[in-house]
């Protein structure tokens, strides 16, 4: 089975851009920059952007709520690690 870390270390290499949920709720948008054992840094996209790398706890991330934007599909897809067939599932996101 793998780690929360391990996941995301996949998960970054399926896109450009990413997005994800963290256990309060709270939305991120844009760029895993790092990840290292026990958090991440996370560069958000947009008009409010910081212009600062956020921190991220591992456990706090949501990965169930796991999305990159495929740059060859132009769209956003939904991935997801399932451990019981091993193996990635990837839906457009909704």
């Amino acid at each position: 089975m793998k780690n929360a870390k391990v996941i995301l270390e996949e998960f970054r290499e399926f896109g450009t851009k990413h997005y994800f949920k963290i256990t309060n709720g709270q939305e991120y948008q844009g760029w895993i920059m790092d990840i290292l054992d026990d958090k991440l840094s996370f560069a958000d996209s947009g008009p409010l952007a910081s212009a600062v790398e956020i921190e991220i706890q591992i456990p706090m991330v949501d990965l169930a709520t796991l999305s990159y934007w495929d740059e060859n599909q132009k769209l956003w897809v939904d991935a997801c690690w399932d451990n019981v067939t091993e193996t990635w599932l990837h839906n457009p996101a909704r």
